[in-house]
């Protein structure tokens, strides 16, 4: 018989009241939410460095086109894998002294380490090395606005010009720190609101954002203020309004808890494929039903796929996926991967980007029309490589450093703290 990996469990993946069925040990490290982070940092890389023009004509052409512009939702898997694991470590570190200290120091040391260490290297040593880095005149404008970055406010300038290009132009694109932002805002105000409600209300205010969530996206649509629909925090909030209830509902009555965790299987099939079928019909996301209704689907899929990945089987395909060592270790380095895949882009399109690869397919391999579809596959494989090298240095010398530091802030009272990091 397998032995199951810590916190999973080997009972039956679909639960019916004849079953035994155990809880995961939510107290402890789950490797298949590393596996959710590996696959929703997959999923954005691969949107982000596809090509936005010359798309194939032929079927499998499209189909993998198609795919790859759908990997932006893998932010939103991230921000339901925040909701739902920093809404755990809260309930968990709830009633311990120095909530908010150690809760707030502990994200600190997470996330601003390899955040500024990067600002600091495009805006204060780029112009040291290269004085005209930021002569034109958008680069100058971003170096104008740098201070909405610095303060995680990248995305609420972004909404005021509804314009979700504004930190991107020429070598330098930031326009992705969006997330980032949304993500701190989140880590802000989320502990008050833990900490001052018991989890019944907490239930309640979970499903009055995400309500509210969906109306204001309407409002906005009608508004005409379409585009930064996608970047707004209380537009975007929902996603972890639904992860922080799932993280209340699993650690609640048992009963519930089993019959919303067996169920959660056939709930991720039945919200995927209505998500898929809006997002087929309406690709780019500019009609009303995609900015209410196909955002809420998105962010449900994602909330019933985590349960159901937690209670698979190591044995089942889900339990084999999400388990894999190459999913759990994209997970473990996703958030340098996040960070280095953006900030590095324009690098790896000079230095082997889709044309040059097409170029050397065509006169060396002579693979004619052959060579752009290969040639970009070829391009995600390197860029994503690259991205790699970079977060795993980055991580060994700079991000482990600094989590080493977590040690001083230990919620002590309780024995068992959810020790499991946010969405990225």
């Amino acid at each position: 018989m397998k032995t199951p990996l810590p916190g999973v469990s080997l009972a039956p993946s679909v639960y019916s009241p004849q079953q035994s069925y155990k809880l995961p040990d939510f107290t402890r490290h789950l490797p298949g939410l590393d596996g959710l982070r590996g696959l929703a940092i997959a999923m954005v890389m691969f949107c982000h460095f596809l090509p936005y023009s010359d798309q194939p004509h032929s079927l499998m052409g499209r189909l993998f086109f198609f795919v790859g512009r759908c990997g932006w939702c893998g932010v939103d898997l991230f921000f339901v894998l925040s909701g739902f694991l920093i809404t755990g470590i809260l309930l968990e570190a709830k009633g311990t002294s120095h909530y908010f200290r150690n809760f707030y120091a502990r994200r600190t040391l997470r996330i601003f380490p390899l955040y500024y260490l990067v600002l600091a290297a495009v805006f204060l040593l780029i112009p040291l090395i290269r004085p005209a880095a930021f002569a034109p005149a958008e680069l100058a404008g971003i170096q104008h606005h740098q201070a909405w970055l610095w303060i995680y406010g990248s995305n609420l300038l972004m909404f005021w010009k509804n314009d979700i290009g504004f930190f991107h132009s020429d070598w330098l694109d930031l326009n992705p720190f969006w997330s980032l932002a949304v993500e701190e805002h989140f880590y802000l105000i989320w502990p008050a609101v833990v900490f001052l409600c018991s989890r019944p209300v907490l239930k309640v205010v979970c499903v009055v954002i995400v309500v509210s969530s969906f109306i204001l996206r309407g409002v906005m649509f009608h508004k005409g203020v379409v585009e930064s629909i996608y970047v707004f925090t209380p537009c975007r909030v929902d996603t972890m309004a639904l992860g922080a209830l799932l993280a209340i509902l699993v650690r609640g009555d048992q009963a519930t808890a089993k019959r919303l965790l067996g169920g959660a299987k056939w709930m991720a099939l039945i919200l995927g494929l209505l998500w898929f079928a809006s997002l087929w019909k309406n690709p780019s996301r500019d009609r009303l039903w995609s900015v209410t209704a196909g955002y809420t689907l998105v962010a449900g899929f994602f909330a019933a796929l985590l349960p159901a990945v937690l209670v698979a089987p190591v044995g089942t395909p889900l339990g084999r996926v999400f388990n894999s060592a190459l999913l759990r270790t994209l997970g473990k380095y996703s958030y340098g991967l996040y960070v280095y895949h953006v900030v590095l882009g324009s690098t790896f399109n000079r230095c082997f980007g889709t044309d040059q690869l097409k170029g050397i397919f065509q006169s060396k391999l002579h693979l004619g029309g052959a060579a752009y579809g290969v040639s970009v596959m070829a391009y995600i494989l390197l860029a994503s490589a690259a991205s790699f090298a970079v977060a795993w240095v980055s991580w060994n010398l700079l991000e482990k450093r600094f989590l080493t530091l977590k040690k001083y802030f230990e919620y002590r009272e309780r024995s068992k703290v959810s020790i499991t990091c946010g969405g990225l």
